[in-house]
C-alpha cells in the first residue's frame, strides 16, 4: 500500500521483468518406497530436452515410475513424444491430468505452501537472490519430506528391539518428540531399563520415568505376580487360595484405576490415546507396506507379528534376532 497527496499523480518505478524469471522443474513423490523431492532451475524457459534429460537422470526404481503431468504444451511436444520409448525402457510413464484441473495435482499444494510460507519476501531485486531463496525453500521442504519418511520406520524399529513387550503409543510418541532435544532411546538409561525389565505395560503420559509412572508400573508388576500365582493355584486345584488371590487382584486393579485417574487429571483414556494411536498406527503400517514392497517375505512376517493399538507389540513366533539401527531425522 502507498499514498499520494490529493491532486498529485502517483509514480511507481518500473522494473523490466525480462531475464529475471527463475523457472523450476520439480519431481515430487511423497509416498512409496523411495520418497523424493528433486528439482532443477534456470532463468530461461525449459525446453523439451531439459525435461527429457531430467527424467532420464532419475535413479532406477524397483517399480514403474508414473509421472503425473498437466497439459502444458511442453509436455506434449514432438520431442517428448519421440522420447517416450526411451522413457518406457526405464519404466517411466506419463499420466496426464484432465484439462483445467490444477486441484488434482499434488505439487500445486506444495508450490502454494512454499510461495506463501517459505518465500516471505515478495521482491528479489537481483536474480541470484531469487535463485538462492527458491533453492533454500525447496531444500527445507525436501528435508521435511525425508524426515517424515524416516519417522515411519522408527516406531517399528522400537518394537523390533523389544519383542513381546506391550509399548504404549504415548511412549512411542514421547520418544519421537524427545529425539530432537535429548539422547535417542537406545542411549536413554530410563528407556533401556524399562525395556530390559519388560515393564512397559502402561504408557501413561508418555513420560516413562516420573514418580507416578513408576508407581503405576510397580502396581502392574505386582498384579502380574499375583495373576501368575493365582493361575498356579488353579492348576493345583487350590480353590480357596485362588479366590483369595482373585480378591487381591481386584484391589490392585482398583489402585491402578485410581492412580490412572490421578495421572490423567480427569481426562478420558480414549481421548488421550486417540490421535497418538492413529498417528503411530499409520506410521507403522506404512513402514511395513514399504518394507514389503522391497522384501515381500519380511513384509508378510511383520504384518503378521506386529500389533498396533493403544499398546503396540511385536510378537515373533519363533523368536527372531534383530540388529536394529533407529534412523535419525534430517538435521
Amino acid at each position: 500500500m502507498s499514498w499520494v497527496r490529493a491532486g498529485e499523480r502517483k509514480y511507481v518505478p518500473y522494473e523490466n521483468p525480462e531475464r529475471r524469471r527463475y523457472n523450476t522443474l520439480v519431481l515430487y513423490a511423497p509416498d512409496g518406497v523411495q520418497p523424493a523431492f528433486d528439482w532443477i532451475g534456470k532463468p530461461p524457459a525449459f525446453t523439451a530436452d531439459d525435461l527429457i534429460a531430467f527424467l532420464l537422470e532419475r535413479p532406477p526404481c524397483p517399480v514403474p515410475l508414473v509421472i503425473v503431468l498437466d497439459n502444458a504444451s511442453l509436455h506434449h511436444s514432438r520431442l517428448v513424444q519421440a522420447a517416450l520409448p526411451r522413457l518406457w525402457a526405464r519404466h517411466i510413464y506419463f499420466y496426464f491430468l484432465p484439462p483445467y484441473s490444477p486441484e488434482l495435482n499434488d505439487i500445486e499444494a506444495v508450490f502454494r505452501v512454499i510461495k506463501h510460507c517459505d518465500l516471505p519476501e515478495r521482491v528479489y531485486t537481483p536474480l541470484a537472490a531469487l535463485e538462492a531463496a527458491v533453492d533454500a525453500a525447496y531444500t527445507r521442504f525436501e528435508e521435511k519430506l525425508l524426515t517424515q519418511s524416516s519417522y515411519q520406520l522408527r516406531p517399528a524399529a522400537y518394537l523390533l528391539r523389544a519383542p513381546d513387550t506391550d509399548i504404549s503409543v504415548l511412549d512411542l510418541v514421547a520418544w519421537e518428540g524427545r529425539r530432537s532435544r535429548a539422547p535417542a532411546p537406545d542411549t536413554d538409561a530410563a528407556v533401556r531399563e524399562a525395556l530390559a525389565a519388560n515393564a512397559l505395560a502402561f504408557g501413561g503420559t508418555g513420560e516413562i520415568d516420573t514418580p507416578k509412572e513408576r508407581a503405576i508400573r510397580a502396581l502392574l508388576r505386582e498384579m502380574e505376580e499375583v495373576r501368575a500365582e493365582r493361575e498356579a493355584a488353579e492348576d493345583l486345584q487350590e480353590s480357596d487360595y485362588a479366590a483369595t488371590l482373585a480378591d487381591e487382584l481386584e484391589q490392585l486393579q482398583a489402585k491402578v484405576n485410581e492412580a490412572h485417574a490421578d495421572l490423567l487429571g480427569g481426562n478420558r483414556l480414549s481421548d488421550l490415546y486417540k490421535k497418538p494411536r492413529q498417528a503411530i498406527r499409520k506410521a507403522i503400517r506404512d513402514a511395513i507396506r514399504n518394507i514389503g514392497a522391497k522384501h515381500a517375505e519380511l513384509g508378510r512376517h511383520l504384518d503378521r507379528c506386529v500389533q498396533t493399538g493403544v499398546f503396540c507389540t511385536y510378537r515373533p513366533d519363533p523368536p527372531v534376532p534383530w540388529e536394529i539401527h533407529v534412523p535419525s531425522p534430517a538435521a
